[in-house]
């Protein structure tokens, strides 16, 4: 157990602070002789520097931010929600010689990790069939195809920050994007069928064979040729997805399984109301 002792306890008078700015933990506000070999509590988020500079031996913030991610800290520390952290300030603001001890970091959910909640998901208007995706089985390896999707030259130095251009054999719809989801739209009331192109690459075992399973609503159609991928050699892969969609999201999924891995792309359809 350490010393715990809140920031606001510990302003660093010499230098013209108050607890008004130590309570924050701003940089220079602490006390380094009060702060010194103490946990030091902060009314909100901010980076591990000033505590470190104070000589504290960990920190525990509070904020309202949100709490499904993390960073790297040059000490422990904890960072509570505002309901946390009103119970841990009354405790180390209302107890004489306050104490604590910050424990490392148990992960216990077996789906670790996720995307974070803040982060979009996609569809976006500027291109409304790419949905955006965040994590591949590492079984698989997927190429990436070249694609202008209506952008100039100019558009796409502007954008890649070099001279990147795509020729005439590589400049296909977005559809071809060697993405490892797969994204349609329409408008509302509408049905749509499109064709996906794919290419593959097992990561692997060198002799592997996956068998597609679907998985999808009735209204949401989604046929693979071929039905099943032998990696001896590389080769194009087909994916046909129609959809009836009227006024909602429709999703399902294309799942690549060979008795050990499930690789899982999602299939979305939906009626872009900005379209």
């Amino acid at each position: 157990m350490y010393p715990f002792i809140a920031g606001g306890a510990a302003p660093n008078n010499a230098e013209g602070y108050t607890s008004e700015e130590s309570r924050f933990c701003f940089s220079g506000s602490l006390n380094k002789t009060l702060v010194k070999g103490k946990i030091v509590f902060c009314d909100y988020y901010i980076d591990s520097d000033p505590p470190i500079e104070a000589g504290a031996v960990g920190a525990v913030f509070q904020s309202g931010l949100y709490k499904d991610y993390a960073f790297a800290y040059g000490l422990p520390l904890s960072n509570l929600n505002l309901d946390d952290g009103k119970k841990v300030f009354s405790y180390v603001d209302g107890t004489e010689n306050p104490t604590a001890t910050i424990f490392k970091t148990q992960v216990e959910d077996q789906f670790s990790p996720f995307v974070v909640s803040f982060s979009s998901r996609g569809p976006n208007p500027a291109t409304a069939d790419l949905l955006k995706v965040y994590k591949m089985n590492l079984s698989f390896g997927l190429h990436v195809t070249h694609t202008k999707l209506g952008y100039t030259s100019r558009q796409l130095e502007l954008i890649t920050g070099n001279t990147s251009s795509c020729s005439e054999v590589t400049n296909g719809t977005v559809w071809d994007l060697n993405y490892p989801s797969f994204t349609l739209s329409t408008t509302p009331g509408n049905s749509v069928t499109r064709v996906f192109h794919r290419t593959v690459t097992n990561v692997g075992s060198a002799v592997s064979t996956y068998n597609v399973v679907v998985k999808s609503p009735p209204q949401l159609v989604i046929k693979v040729q071929p039905s099943v991928l032998s990696f001896k050699s590389l080769g194009q892969k087909l994916v046909t997805v129609g959809a009836e969609v009227g006024n909602s999201v429709i999703s399902g999924a294309l799942i690549w399984d060979d008795g050990v891995h499930q690789v899982r792309s999602p299939v979305v359809a939906y009626s872009n109301l900005l379209g």
